[in-house]
């Protein structure tokens, strides 16, 4: 069988869409609007470099790639999402 790895460098742009907790949202029939205290950024665990890294694990688990060494450039960022819906950082 032909080796299917990915060769020379690598460029990530990661996206971790985390769900917000349930305190960032009013109650009873507002229960789906966001508090005005609501933070913007994503500043809780997990933090930004273990996912990456559980990321990373995870394709040279399944041999995407021929070694996590052939990464060169990475851009990351966590986001908070409801639902289908995006909230990036303001």
């Amino acid at each position: 069988m032909k080796n299917r790895n990915l060769e020379g460098p690598i460029f990530l742009s990661l996206v971790f869409r985390l769900p917000r907790p349930k305190h960032h949202f009013e109650t009873a029939k507002n229960s789906r609007k966001l508090k005005d205290s609501a933070p913007n950024r994503h500043t809780k665990k997990p933090d930004l470099n273990n996912l990456e890294m559980g990321l990373n694990d995870a394709l040279n688990a399944i041999e995407a790639w021929g070694d996590n060494c052939q990464v060169c450039s990475v851009q990351k960022t966590k986001i908070y999402v409801e639902g289908l819906e995006l909230h990036y950082p303001r």
